[in-house]
């Protein structure tokens, strides 16, 4: 939607008052559009319900999907703050636009790459689903060199824009309920660079180069991982495969571009994952404990489990369940030889992830934590010294936590006051 189409616009609704909505609200003052109001079913003094058909525009919040929230003759005056920037970038600026997305790793990579366009003192930003609202940033793309832009599949879902440089970590299963199977949001992912033009570019891990999915009208580079010695030793990076694949993408970008080599070791050397992903949280008389709460599907615990391998002494997983197939992790511990000892927090898929173990494996002993300051008590008391007691739920967060950052920082509270 364009915005002369958004300032004739008489009654708007921003449903949803999170990080984007709040984003949109104040690019609309910022043009002088002062008449919309806001819906939020999740605060209180702006979930008071709303005659939806009053409405000539509904700028909808990434994750509500408005294909169940609202009947079908509303989803044509349906629009989001990522569609709205994308529809009202110029040509000449969509082309400094560097788009990252994936079902794991895109919030690591966007920061790296972030980070490394800095250290080569060029003018950039970082935003989308990491970083500022997309439409934060859509004044200043006159003065920009490069946006760096996260996007995930419900930003992605209804966009018929795509970024001039797109690169693509991996694809796994996740969100099928909100987008109904696996197929969905695959496509969904596949909106970042399937409305390119024969000028752009796709960048994608070899192991994809005969994909379907990553068909695109621009040029396709691969890549494969990243060497381990561009990092220090005392990181995770140096051991973690999957950081290694997903840097492995900057690099091929960063050789693309031409910026010559020292600034990519310099951001090697110094970079600092983010938070909840895969970090070392305290060594406590032989037992390592481990912090992914990120790990919100089964294919990001399976990566864990890869990783650690025979370390891997207790598993804490549990959450809301999406659909997924949890056997595939138990299945990863018979493969990788783990004699990880499962600790299920009780949850919506606690029932679920019980059955598949007394059903299926027999042999993997496991207990059921009412919370999980319990589940962390309990996990020490089982991890054998020198093993490793890992968070990485398989499951997403918000059935007791706001989010995955907020079960994180529980957990190293737990585990900080054993």
């Amino acid at each position: 939607m364009r915005m002369t189409q958004l300032t004739a616009a008489k009654k708007i609704l921003i449903y949803g008052y999170g990080i984007e909505g709040k984003s949109t609200a104040a690019f609309l003052k910022s043009k002088d559009v002062n008449y919309f109001e806001i819906h939020d079913d999740n605060i209180k003094e702006y979930s008071s319900k709303k005659e939806l058909d009053e409405y000539d525009v509904i700028i909808v919040s990434a994750g509500i999907n408005r294909e169940k929230v609202f009947p079908e003759n509303l989803w044509s005056k349906c629009t989001s703050n990522t569609e709205l920037f994308f529809h009202n970038l110029s040509p000449i600026n969509r082309r400094k636009t560097i788009g990252i997305t994936g079902t794991k790793g895109k919030s690591t990579t966007a920061k790296f790459i972030y980070e490394l366009l800095q250290n080569c003192e060029k003018k950039v930003e970082v935003a989308g689903n990491y970083g500022k609202g997309l439409l934060d940033v859509l004044d200043q793309m006159d003065d920009l060199e490069f946006l760096v832009i996260e996007l995930s599949s419900y930003q992605l879902a209804y966009l018929n824009r795509s970024v001039h440089l797109a690169l693509c970590t991996n694809l796994f299963e996740d969100h099928v309920d909100w987008h109904g199977g696996i197929d969905p949001y695959h496509k969904a992912k596949a909106n970042m660079w399937a409305h390119q033009t024969p000028s752009d570019f796709l960048f994608i891990p070899y192991r994809y180069c005969s994909n379907p999915f990553f068909e695109t009208p621009g040029e396709k580079i691969t890549s494969g991982s990243l060497y381990h010695q561009f990092f220090p030793d005392e990181t995770c990076i140096w051991h973690a495969p999957h950081y290694l694949q997903n840097l492995g993408l900057a690099h091929q970008l960063y050789r693309h571009l031409d910026l010559g080599e020292i600034a990519f070791k310099k951001t090697c050397m110094e970079f600092e994952p983010l938070p909840h992903r895969m970090s070392f949280v305290r060594e406590l008389n032989g037992v390592t404990f481990y912090d992914n709460a990120i790990g919100c599907n089964p294919h990001a615990t399976i990566a864990d489990i890869g990783f650690f391998k025979e370390k891997l002494g207790c598993l804490i997983l549990g959450g809301v369940d999406r659909g997924n197939n949890f056997a595939s992790v138990f299945e990863a511990i018979h493969k990788h030889h783990s004699p990880a000892y499962i600790i299920i927090q009780r949850s919506d898929a606690s029932d679920k992830i019980k059955s598949i173990l007394k059903e299926n494996y027999p042999r993997i002993q496991f207990t059921v934590a009412s919370t999980l300051e319990e589940a962390v008590n309990v996990g020490y008391e089982k991890t054998l010294k020198n093993k490793v007691c890992l968070l990485s739920p398989a499951c997403a967060s918000f059935d007791r936590y706001k989010n995955y950052e907020d079960k994180g920082d529980a957990f190293v509270k737990y585990v900080n006051s054993l």
